[in-house]
């Protein structure tokens, strides 16, 4: 009796619940249901149902079959402005999130959900569709074609100051990662994602100063490496060579004529010593011009 009194009060209630429901009206039981179906923590993200929002993307995944999980991944990830939510059945046999980092223009379509961020902008981790070319000194393929992988792998290495995200099909069919010892300036290409862990280098190297910063101490050791970090606001020195430079020039200098830290920024540089040249011959580049000169016993290049 007790079992039977017990399973008569629950279906009561949830009669109950429908009555209510079914008594509200249509607008309000849509915003009823669509609240009670939201995430609190989400709140500041908009939940467009029907709607398809294509282009700006910059990570995609398989994801359960409900679209406020896509919705909380966009929610907590800084350098997402909005997303799409792709039903189970339309991309692939399970549902498909698309975060973006900007709020393209929105079209009815059945297939989706989307929704945008409405409490403004918020400092990204990432920068989208941008290269940041030179300075590396590991790169690695990403299987799990996920660029934050990558800025983990940056932030992790106490070298690391920044880092380029390369997507799937640029180079190789996964992604791949490349970890820097400087931060090189910003180009916008889209094969690529990047982020900056460390302004000013990753710390790993040791200090020196764009005026006394040659190699002549480690003349002899040839094939070993030595990483040295340059501080930002330098002011060029000379160098001689190009690639290949006299180990008694700026080791920052070359840096920036090599193309892997700039002076404004400075940054963490990675030098191989290697032996004497017959000559070497200056040139400009990135508003640095090296000299030419004639045989010299020592000499260093960048490991990138």
């Amino acid at each position: 009796m007790r079992a039977a009194g017990l399973i008569l009060i629950l279906m009561v209630a949830v009669l109950a619940g429908a009555l209510v429901l079914t008594q509200t009206p249509a607008p309000a039981r849509a915003a009823l249901l669509a609240h009670l179906a939201l995430p609190f923590q989400a709140t500041g993200i908009t939940f467009e149902a029907d709607t398809n929002r294509a282009g700006s993307d910059y990570r995609d995944f398989d994801i359960q079959a409900d679209p406020n999980a896509c919705r909380a991944e966009c929610w907590k990830d800084a350098t997402c402005k909005s997303f799409t939510y792709v039903k189970p059945g339309t991309q692939g046999q399970y549902a498909h999130c698309w975060l973006k980092s900007a709020v393209p223009n929105g079209s009815a379509n059945t297939c989706c959900v989307s929704g945008y961020k409405t409490g403004g902008d918020s400092n990204p981790s990432l920068e989208v569709d941008v290269n940041r070319r030179g300075g590396d000194y590991q790169d690695f393929e990403l299987r799990s074609n996920n660029p934050y992988d990558c800025r983990t792998a940056c932030a992790n290495d106490g070298r690391c100051a920044s880092f380029t995200y390369v997507r799937p099909s640029f180079f190789g069919p996964n992604s791949h990662c490349f970890l820097k010892g400087s931060v090189p300036n910003a180009t916008q290409e889209g094969c690529c994602i990047s982020g900056v862990v460390r302004a000013g280098g990753g710390g790993g190297g040791t200090a020196i100063t764009w005026d006394n910063s040659s190699a002549k101490d480690h003349r002899g050791h040839n094939g070993e490496h030595y990483s040295y970090s340059c501080p930002g606001g330098g002011t060029p020195a000379t160098v001689w060579g190009t690639d290949t430079y006299t180990d008694d020039s700026s080791i920052c200098t070359a840096a920036v004529h090599a193309g892997i830290i700039n002076l404004q920024s400075g940054g963490t540089v990675t030098i191989e010593i290697r032996g004497g040249q017959q000559g070497f011959q200056g040139s400009t580049r990135y508003g640095i011009t090296t000299r030419d000169y004639g045989g010299w016993p020592g000499s260093y290049i960048f490991v990138r």
